[in-house]
């Protein structure tokens, strides 16, 4: 057995779930990842550039799997993820 952790955009879900029923994998955890700023850090200007990517809503999905299927659920999960 084999745990498989990803972090994906919410608008994948969908497609993430598609494949690992194609792998039939039922049953998995999914949380909401939010970005947590430091407090010490001190407050930036409006006009300082800021990463996109920070604030754009993430999923972590966790799952196991068996090892006979870890390497195809990968391969079905990553692609998405991208």
């Amino acid at each position: 057995m084999k745990k498989i952790e990803a972090i994906i955009p919410p608008i994948k879900f969908d497609s993430v779930k598609v494949a690992l029923n194609r792998q039939h994998v039922d049953e998995f955890i999914v949380a909401r990842v939010d970005v947590d700023e430091p407090d010490d850090i001190p407050d930036e200007p409006r006009w300082s550039n800021h990463s996109i990517d920070a604030f754009t809503p993430r999923m972590k999905l966790e799952l196991t799997v068996t090892d006979e299927i870890v390497s195809r659920t990968i391969k079905d999960v990553r692609p998405i993820n991208n």
